[in-house]
């Protein structure tokens, strides 16, 4: 990772899913989990299968692989980072950057959807 965004970002993440067990999957939420860089600081992106589904069928096409990149970002911001620019990499760094398909914000560490989830059994 260039030296710009060593300051700005607090984690990055890369997953490789399956589109099909994306979409078959019984799952209500799927959380994923990164590891922060100087603090080893630890975000969770919960988001419900359905719409990252959508999300990533929007960013990547029905690919029956689907890689994503996540970067949380110091000012507590969550994007999909795959296939950007270099232009808005820089953006995302600099908090300047706005998409609302790859904002993944109000995902990130908001445990209430399953804790709703958990309060019905």
């Amino acid at each position: 990772m260039p030296a710009q965004f060593q300051k700005p970002l607090r984690a990055c993440g890369w997953w490789s899913l399956n589109r099909k067990k994306l979409a078959s999957s019984p799952a209500d939420y799927w959380v994923l989990i990164l590891i922060g860089f100087a603090s080893r600081s630890t975000d969770y992106i919960v988001v419900p299968r359905k719409e990252l589904l959508c999300r990533l069928d929007r960013l990547h096409g029905r690919t029956s692989r689907m890689d994503v990149y996540l970067w949380v970002t110091e000012n507590n911001r969550c994007w999909a980072t795959r296939d950007l620019k270099r232009q808005h990499q820089e953006r995302i760094a600099g908090g300047t950057f706005r998409n609302a398909t790859r904002d993944f914000t109000r995902f990130l560490n908001n445990w209430v959807p399953v804790a709703r989830l958990n309060s019905r059994r």
